[in-house]
């Protein structure tokens, strides 16, 4: 953290980011920081419950309390990307409950300058108190009972009365797209994909040179990268050389990242698809449709090699995810 506090335009720009980002951060929290499972009694192994639901915050804050043994790691730098996890889950999942919307406030008042959630009330959508899940976070650490989540969440449940009820589960963020959960031979493989897609970028960013600034996460850099393709192959063949794999592995990840960003959509993986669907084998982005329209997929490695033949290929996919980005 900088001492310098950004202006209201930049931390609208943050915010919109952490939106963006949510399914795959939120995706590779769940999958790789957060436990398969635990051993409990004596020696027994019990699945570890990270399902979104409120039976699941008690386990997901004593995992937090072990990773986090005094409020000062919340926020040491080392500590940070798995602080903004937990910070994630739990507003999801507060969301998932109660019905809400995520929110910022640039001018700090509110969530400490961090995205906080405004819950459903009987009041209307997104009239109830504000929480701030940073400040939930500290509490936890300082307080350390392992309640503290969940009681946030008994508290915005009580605004509705015994009998009252919330009128929706809602997020500003739909983690399945396009409707359907995935299948649990699916979720495996979003599991292991999920948590090494920003990595992978990272490193073929490395590889190709010139760092963020020439590939951001923009249409532009979509035109640098097809005209990179068109010059390194001559047919879409040239692709299948195993030689080639590693190159493509991360070019599949950032322009599938880059459009599924520009549109809000959801990482899937055709896991089950048969072997002559464009999706067998491979990770794709899902877009939910808006305004009665239609949902897609956009299967990155198809659009790689459509690139050959139409050089506008990739910006053209960016163009229609743009154009189906849901109102956050």
């Amino acid at each position: 953290m900088t001492s310098q506090t950004p202006s209201p335009a930049a931390q609208r720009a943050e915010f919109q980011a952490f939106l963006s980002n949510m399914p795959v951060k939120l995706g590779s929290f769940v999958a790789a920081d957060l436990p398969r499972s635990i051993t409990v009694g004596e020696g027994e192994e019990k699945e570890f419950r990270k399902d979104f639901s409120p039976a699941s915050l008690p386990w997901v804050e004593a995992y937090t309390l072990a990773k986090l043994p005094a409020p000062a790691a919340v926020a040491a730098p080392e500590n940070q990307p798995f602080s903004e996890g937990v910070i994630r889950y739990v507003g999801e999942t507060l969301l998932r409950t109660v019905g809400g919307t995520w929110d910022t406030d640039p001018e700090g008042g509110t969530g400490d300058g961090m995205p906080f959630i405004r819950p459903d009330s009987p009041a209307g959508e997104a009239a109830g108190q504000p929480i701030s899940l940073i400040s939930l976070l500290m509490t936890a650490a300082q307080q350390r009972r392992g309640d503290v989540f969940v009681t946030a969440l008994a508290g915005a449940l009580s605004e509705f009365g015994e009998e009252g009820a919330p009128f929706r589960s809602s997020t500003g963020i739909d983690l399945s797209a396009g409707g359907e959960k995935p299948t649990q031979v699916e979720q495996d493989h979003l599991d292991a994909f999920l948590s090494g897609v920003e990595p992978a970028i990272a490193a073929w960013i490395q590889e190709q040179g010139g760092g963020m600034e020439v590939w951001q996460y923009g249409r532009e850099a979509l035109d640098r990268l097809a005209a990179d393709l068109r010059e390194r192959y001559d047919s879409a063949g040239d692709m299948d050389d195993p030689d080639e794999q590693a190159y493509l592995a991360g070019a599949v990840r950032y322009a599938g990242e880059v459009i599924r960003r520009a549109g809000l959509g959801t990482w899937r993986f055709g896991a089950e698809a048969s072997a002559e669907d464009p999706h067998a084998g491979q990770p794709y982005v899902r877009f939910a449709g808006t305004d009665g329209a239609e949902g897609f997929d956009v299967v990155p490695r198809q659009e790689l090699r459509r690139t050959l033949d139409d050089a506008s290929a990739l910006v053209d996919a960016y163009d229609r995810a743009t154009a189906a980005r849901p109102a956050v």
